[in-house]
């Protein structure tokens, strides 16, 4: 088991919300140096900070591309599944429009305007959109399922409301491998029936599948640190480490299932959203970062980075035949922070929610992103902005179509990923959905890569 005690947790300094990482040195002789370079770039892309080539090196000159995806994770990355296990009351945020203006036209279950990061994926490889776990009508799982549940945490916790942790969606996983698996032997005839036509055809194509794994550490923070069930010092030096762990031992279990191929995604700063931003907004015991964020909540999500640094490491060296891509979501955020036009953004909307009302952050919880409230004795609902492509924050919360797209470029082509591995090259990868039905060709370039 992968349990926090396993790890020797080495002293890290903690980058800076500003930081960039330096070029990992390599030893030998000049020309011996140049030439391991050349051939590493020709393989992988561009070589990027501290990433362990001698993985890249054994592993990835026979890769293979997925023929599947399976996500795990919450709001961030699901397609559906909190509100395919509710019933439709039509007070929930998510089936309310504005969700889903952009790309379906129609709320999609998505807590976003449009498209999640795992849909780019998605149409990248040109798999169908994945569907949810929980949806009984119309599923297609040929190509993969998402049991990614909004509001997840990682670890179980006492305050928490949702209880669909990291585990619980292990477990999902593993029953639906197992009865598809069922179902499959229990096909009498050469021909693929009804039962098994929208189920994957083999154990293949779970062994082939791309792992994904993305969680908001805000749903394993936000409450505990609300309540005082930990500290900021605790989260940082403690609970980081726990929550890093429980993402490996997750990650070996599913190895011991057959699963050779994982994407696990870090934590950009925890204290940039909004929602955060707005509750922590009159504590002057805190410090903001050069970008107006919270550092003492970007010092939790730095320290749960260098973890899962740790954490991939360790399972590189005790898994052979594992392919794990580590994605720096806090240096791609840098990225972007950086230079917010050059991706399509304005700079001044950064820290401000698209669909909410009120303050500097643009939130209000009481009046969140498609509640309804009274002013001046006229009943309304509070709506989205006019230009969500600018922002990157789509309610407080969760990301924006837009900047869901610049993460999946990045991710797709080996930017800021650990190795460096351009996935667009080596799978053929198609980018000419990410325009998307209602998306302008106003982007920069850089958005819609050829």
């Amino acid at each position: 088991m992968f349990m926090a005690s396993h790890y020797r947790l080495v002293p890290v300094k903690k980058p800076s919300f500003r930081e960039q990482p330096k070029m990992t040195r390599l030893r030998g002789t000049p020309g011996l140096v140049l030439l391991v370079m050349v051939m590493l770039c020709a393989c992988f892309g561009t070589v990027q900070a501290a990433y362990h080539l001698p993985h890249a090196n054994t592993l990835l000159l026979r890769y293979e591309c997925p023929e599947a995806l399976f996500v795990f994770g919450a709001s961030m990355v699901d397609t559906g599944n909190f509100l395919a296990s509710l019933p439709h009351t039509g007070t929930l945020s998510v089936e309310s429009w504005p969700y889903g203006m952009n790309f379906f036209g129609v709320p999609s279950g998505r807590f976003a305007d449009g498209r999640v990061l795992v849909d780019y994926f998605s149409q990248a490889f040109q798999f169908p959109l994945l569907t949810p776990y929980f949806r009984s009508v119309a599923a297609d799982f040929r190509r993969g399922a998402n049991f990614a549940y909004a509001g997840s945490p990682i670890l179980d916790n006492p305050v928490s409301l949702i209880r669909y942790h990291i585990k619980v969606q292990e477990q999902l996983f593993l029953k639906f491998k197992k009865d598809a698996l069922g179902v499959l032997k229990q096909s009498s005839t050469g021909i693929v029936s009804c039962k098994t036509a929208f189920l994957p055809q083999s154990e293949e194509t779970f062994n082939k599948g791309l792992y994904i794994f993305r969680y908001n550490l805000r749903n394993d923070f936000a409450d505990l640190l609300r309540t005082g069930a930990i500290s900021l010092s605790e989260a940082r030096d403690v609970y980081s480490a726990k929550l890093a762990a429980a993402i490996g031992d997750t990650v070996q279990s599913m190895y011991g299932n057959g699963a050779r191929q994982f994407f696990l995604f870090k934590s950009p700063a925890l204290g940039c959203a909004p929602e955060l931003l707005t509750v922590y907004a009159n504590d002057t015991s805190l410090h903001k970062s050069e970008h107006g964020c919270v550092r003492e909540l970007n010092d939790i999500s730095d320290a749960f980075n260098a973890h899962l640094v740790t954490v991939a490491s360790n399972l590189r060296a005790n898994l052979s035949e594992a392919i794990i891509f580590l994605f720096d979501f806090a240096a791609a955020q840098r990225e972007v922070w950086d230079a917010p036009s050059k991706y399509g953004f304005a700079k001044e909307k950064l820290l401000r929610a698209c669909c909410g009302i009120g303050g500097r952050y643009n939130y209000d919880k009481s009046r969140s992103c498609t509640a309804a409230y009274t002013e001046n004795g006229q009943s309304k609902t509070v709506g989205a902005c006019a230009d969500p492509d600018q922002h990157v924050n789509w309610d407080g919360i969760h990301d924006t179509e837009a900047y869901s797209r610049v993460m999946a470029t990045f991710a797709l082509t080996g930017q800021f990923l650990d190795p460096p591995f351009n996935l667009k090259e080596k799978c053929h990868l198609d980018f000419s959905k990410f325009r998307g039905a209602n998306v302008t060709s106003s982007y920069p370039d850089f958005i819609f890569p050829s």
